[in-house]
């Protein structure tokens, strides 16, 4: 035997007024987030508590579970979209935050469908959105008060080529070509390199890494060569990554054995996404495909 409250026929028309409502309230909310705050927009305000606030509008104007699920979903699907078309965020950006903030909204749901259960359903639903609001404002401007230092993350990748050190140093500290097959992040939005250039040689050298939609440029802190050299990030021209800042690279070249070198490559950003536990892993994905793809773009035969 069915029960009530999880089955039953809703009307289109309250589908969709449900569905405008919780999503205005996703953008109104993500708007107050990201007014004066400049760490929040990035943080638990942005991923967790707006979608469990959007989720729980939509539970609360949902008689039936599964209809306030739906409209969940089609209230998500609406912000990514407008995200995604206005250019606020790319694809890369909204495929990674999306189990974050699903989960936040299911659960939101699930509790504003209990309240509507528990309390008078003649309840004037239009305050709902006015109640949430404040306090998804409130949790930006606690969180830009807490926070602290931007979160340092360092990002190692090692590859073996057959060649020499030497071989390997010419190959690395300027590229002429980088082309590959794309691993499935670069394939979808994140940046592609295209070619290095050296400005110079040694401590204070800058060298110039160009994408195919902005540049990096470093200038040399360390340079033995051919065993190793080391840059700091002075500038960076890539679109959106405001929450990313690269801050360093180094490479090292090892012999392994006559004709083989260990080429070691490490990256050191910061980040302002919170909470760290879920975006770091992201971030390793992202620079170890960048890593990978320089690798495999590399003249020197790169050993499987």
């Amino acid at each position: 035997m069915s029960n009530p409250s999880t089955t039953g026929t809703v009307s289109k028309k309250s589908i969709l007024y449900s569905t405008l409502t919780a999503s205005a309230t996703a953008l109104l909310g993500g708007a107050l987030i990201t007014a004066g705050n400049s760490t929040a927009p990035y943080g638990w305000s942005m991923f967790i508590a707006l979608p469990a606030v959007t989720g729980f509008v939509a539970g609360c104007f949902g008689r039936f579970l599964w209809a306030a699920l739906l409209t969940t979903l089609l209230s998500l699907v609406v912000c990514f979209v407008g995200l995604l078309f206005t250019g606020l965020e790319g694809l890369v950006c909204i495929l990674m935050a999306s189990p974050l903030i699903v989960a936040g909204a299911l659960v939101g749901t699930f509790l504003g469908w209990l309240v509507r259960q528990a309390i008078d359903s003649q309840i004037n639903l239009v305050l709902i959105p006015f109640l949430g609001l404040p306090s998804v404002f409130a949790a930006g401007q606690v969180e830009e008060r807490s926070h602290g230092v931007d979160r340092v993350e360092t990002v190692v990748s090692t590859c073996i080529v057959s060649g020499s050190p030497e071989e390997a140093w010419d190959t690395i500290v300027r590229v002429e070509d980088i082309s590959a097959q794309r691993p499935f992040l670069l394939r979808i939005g994140l940046p592609v390199p295209k070619y290095c250039t050296l400005e110079g040689t040694g401590v204070g050298a800058k060298r110039i890494c160009h994408f195919d939609s902005g540049e990096i440029e470093e200038e040399i802190t360390a340079w033995n060569p051919p065993n190793s050299f080391e840059v700091t990030i002075t500038h960076a021209r890539l679109p959106g990554r405001h929450w990313l800042r690269f801050e360093a690279a180094s490479y090292r070249f090892e012999a392994v054995s006559p004709g083989r070198t260990r080429i070691t490559r490490s990256t050191t950003i910061t980040s302002k996404l919170r909470p760290g536990w879920y975006w770091h892993q992201f971030e390793e994905m992202g620079i170890e495909a960048e890593h990978g793809y320089l690798f495999d773009s590399l003249p020197l035969r790169k050993e499987p």
